[in-house]
């Protein structure tokens, strides 16, 4: 919270407690004695803010009479088996070779890395990038006398419908 907002909220705090007759005693900003109070205030006046239940408010409260500290504890579960820059590199690679299916571009990712993924986490993050359908293309390079076939074929059969 900025120098300003929190002056502001001090002053606040003590014109009300003034207009109401309350008498508090003066403590330094920094004093010991405020600092826990200080982490509590710091949530509770966003969610007078936000709008948030009292619920919440009511187990922040617990959690901070129980650890002394109002943050978030780290999540349980397994950590992701890709870094943002290894999912970064796949989608990137599926892009340039769009011919290549998930388990192709494990390999690459092995050999550019060292990291060992399976194949279903590369088309979790294929799809996390808004990539689908990592089958291989079916393509059969013509050389020109292919070609050259193909257009006498389609100019023999042009009004053939």
């Amino acid at each position: 919270m900025d120098a300003i907002l929190t002056r502001t909220l001090t002053d606040t705090v003590e014109n009300c407690l003034n207009n109401k007759n309350v008498q508090h005693l003066l403590r330094p900003a920094r004093s010991p004695d405020l600092k826990p109070m200080e982490n509590v205030w710091i949530y509770l006046e966003s969610s007078v803010a936000v709008g948030v239940a009292r619920s919440v408010v009511a187990r922040l409260w617990n959690r901070f009479q129980e650890t002394g500290n109002v943050r978030r504890r780290p999540g349980a579960g397994r950590p992701p088996a890709t870094t943002s820059t290894d999912d970064r590199y796949i989608q990137l690679t599926a892009r340039r070779n769009r011919t290549e299916n998930a388990t192709q571009l494990q390999r690459q990712l092995l050999l550019a890395t060292g990291r060992r993924i399976s194949s279903q986490t590369v088309r979790n993050r294929l799809h996390e990038g808004g990539i689908y359908a990592r089958k291989p293309m079916v393509c059969i390079p013509l050389t020109p006398r292919h070609r050259a076939a193909r257009r006498r074929w389609a100019a023999k059969h042009l009004g053939a419908t």
